[in-house]
């Protein structure tokens, strides 16, 4: 008479939803900050315009894809280490790196001997750093999308648990 479903697992869902807001924040951001100049000086290169919007918006778009498939898969039962894995090695490049950035901008303009060694080899080995968190963390997530799909959904029979009375009834 009752299921007994489990509670969504709505983690991931929660997490990739404020990357993304992270991501087109930073983007839109950096995008007027960085070509403010040349809307104001008199003309925009439509190229350049375009070019700028897909980079923008393509991990947004991205990781609303993997977005929808954890909505597919919230109440299956999902491996919870491998969705942990994929959300953090997505997020650590792209929140916590450019936060490190800004920390590095911030504190070599107010001490720029003490912070620059430090900041330097973050910066030199981010690019490395960023693909291969982005790449480890795919193949968690395509072996949580594998091993999600692959299971069958139990189905609950509607069959109702013999009761106290049930053998008086007939």
């Amino acid at each position: 008479m009752f299921m007994n479903r489990s509670k969504p697992f709505l983690f991931p869902i929660w997490m990739l939803g404020i990357l993304i807001a992270f991501r087109l924040f930073i983007g839109i951001y950096t995008y007027h900050y960085f070509y403010r100049s040349h809307i104001v000086g008199g003309g925009v290169d439509s190229t350049q315009f375009f070019k700028s919007l897909f980079l923008i918006l393509l991990w947004p778009v991205i990781l609303a894809g993997e977005i929808i498939i954890y909505w597919k898969l919230r109440q299956r039962s999902q491996s919870r280490f491998w969705t942990h894995m994929h959300v953090w090695c997505i997020f650590i490049p792209m929140c916590f790196y450019p936060v490190l950035l800004v920390m590095h901008n911030i504190l070599s303009f107010y001490f720029p001997n003490i912070f620059w060694d430090f900041f330097n080899f973050l910066h030199q080995n981010e690019f490395r750093a960023s693909w291969v968190l982005i790449g480890i963390g795919h193949i968690f997530f395509i072996a949580t999308i594998v091993k999600g799909f692959s299971q069958k959904q139990e189905s609950i029979a509607d069959e109702q648990a013999p009761g106290l009375l049930d053998e008086f009834a007939d």
